[in-house]
């Protein structure tokens, strides 16, 4: 959109008519030629103007041609990717308020990047929001941009745990990627596949990534392969060499000047340790990561293993003070997950079976059907068939108990078709 168009859809978005957006500022026939792009408009006059629509010179005054304007959408989406959340706020600030008048195709990449941002600041519900008008105009935007809006769909998939969806959306990225080697894209996919529990295949992108990132000086790049390498090996019972990849991490200098980095170390490292019923080095690993993890959000995850550590280890009160405290956070941070995580959890430590069991039937299980892992639906039916086997409710015990052996076999031949597909493709 010309100058001179911008002009004239604030003029008629104001109300004003030429004569009255001319009275006192320029004649009315160069209002018109203005508008019709056959005068350059002088400094003063077009302060003048702005002034009058009361609006920002930056939300008129925007590159003549659209190819500039584009480039500044290249580089926003380049940073969101590279998570480079600074470069990106500056970008949102500077073009989010030119946003209405823009062409269409501009339009629907400023309402991508918009959507980029937003995950990129962790505004999840918000993303959400805009998750279907993503979906809906990804085919009206050049080919070059469809591959950030897949990426993108599939970023807001596996942070809502939707990861079969994301895993589609990551290979559509990767295919229509026109850079041969794209570390943050193929890291991506390696984290959908380790959420699949395809652990080896997992591992196999994250190597690839890894040579990406060393290659291009990449820190945090390398830090994130060796953050996931130690999470499938832990879940591949390589625990020794699941901590070297952690103790890499530590010996990063830019790890000491990243706290929530520290936090999820040492939480991994508790987590480790809980595999291996080493609880007494589980907890302290759990304890420690809790002093750097300063968000209550950001400590669900390390307060709900901390809980089962301390219930293993006997100390049933702790346990549950800790999880009925952390139930009580999660529902202040809106975490609904982690609300029916440490409810449950509360209720097993008292005893309520019969209480929890209606909790199980009518809250958690359909929650998680709709909204969490594969893992965690199996988990949760699990959990309520033996507690209806323990109040000799032997029918419910035996539905909900072969309900979970259904979905553990359907997740099984999923991964296995995962596994088959990444090997048919190479990568």
């Amino acid at each position: 959109m010309s100058l001179g168009s911008r002009i004239k859809f604030y003029r008629s978005q104001k109300g004003f008519t030429q004569e009255e957006l001319a009275e006192g500022i320029c004649s009315v026939s160069y209002i018109s030629k203005l508008e019709n792009n056959k005068v350059t408009v002088h400094d003063e006059i077009l302060t003048l103007i702005c002034e009058r629509l009361n609006i920002n010179r930056n939300q008129i005054q925007v590159e003549n041609e659209l190819k500039n304007l584009k480039e500044h959408y290249d580089q926003w989406l380049q940073r969101i990717l590279k998570k480079d959340l600074p470069s990106s706020s500056s970008c949102f600030t500077k073009l989010f308020s030119i946003h209405h008048a823009l062409h269409e195709e501009l339009n629907a990449l400023s309402s991508l990047c918009q959507f980029g941002h937003n995950l990129l600041s962790n505004k999840l519900h918000e993303a959400g929001g805009q998750i279907q008008q993503i979906l809906d105009i990804r085919e009206r935007i050049p080919e070059k941009y469809q591959y950030y809006a897949d990426a993108f769909c599939g970023i807001y998939f596996l942070s809502t745990e939707q990861n079969h969806s994301a895993k589609i959306c990551f290979d559509r990225a990767i295919q229509a990627c026109k850079e041969p080697e794209n570390g943050e894209l193929t890291l991506y996919k390696a984290l959908a596949l380790s959420k699949l529990r395809a652990f080896e295949k997992s591992n196999h992108l994250a190597r690839k990534a890894l040579s990406i990132f060393q290659e291009q000086l990449n820190y945090e790049g390398i830090i994130d392969c060796h953050m996931l390498f130690s999470i499938n090996l832990n879940f591949l019972n390589e625990f020794e060499e699941a901590r070297e990849h952690l103790a890499k991490i530590l010996s990063i200098n830019l790890s000491k000047e990243k706290p929530l980095l520290l936090g999820q170390v040492y939480h991994n490292l508790g987590y480790i340790y809980f595999r291996e019923h080493h609880y007494p080095y589980a907890k302290y690993y759990f304890e420690k990561a809790l002093l750097f993890k300063n968000k209550p959000s950001s400590q669900l995850s390390t307060r709900y293993l901390l809980a089962k550590t301390y219930r293993e280890i006997g100390e049933h009160q702790i346990a549950l003070n800790i999880a009925m405290n952390s139930h009580t956070v999660s529902k202040s941070c809106n975490h609904k997950r982690y609300e029916y995580k440490f409810k449950v959890l509360t209720e097993l430590l008292r005893g309520n079976f019969e209480e929890l069991t209606v909790i199980l039937e009518t809250k958690v299980i359909p929650y998680f059907m709709r909204h969490g892992s594969s893992g965690e639906y199996v988990h949760y039916l699990k959990i309520l068939g033996e507690i209806c086997y323990q109040l000799n409710h032997y029918r419910k015990a035996a539905f909900f108990l072969h309900l979970a052996h259904q979905v553990s076999d359907v997740r099984r031949e999923q991964v296995e078709t995962n596994t088959s597909q990444h090997d048919a493709s190479g990568a």
